[in-house]
Parts: C-alpha cells; structure tokens; sequence
C-alpha cells in the first residue's frame, strides 16, 4: 500500500489545524475558569 506524498502532507496539515484547534480549546477552558 502506497501513499503518495501529497496525500502524507494533507495528513500533516491537518494534525497541524487540530493541534491549533486542541490549543485554542485549552486556552478558552482556561479563560472560562478565570470568569467563574
């Protein structure tokens, strides 16, 4: 089974925009914490 690369790069970006995503929701789940 092959996986041509820009299939691997596709991959790539997108655990890069969930890494971004997990980031941002911790950031939000902290600042919920302070409001309260």
């Amino acid at each position: 089974m092959l996986l041509s690369n820009l299939h691997i790069d596709e991959l790539l970006e997108n655990m890069n925009i969930l890494e971004i995503v997990i980031k941002n929701l911790k950031k939000l789940a902290m600042y919920m914490q302070i409001i309260r």
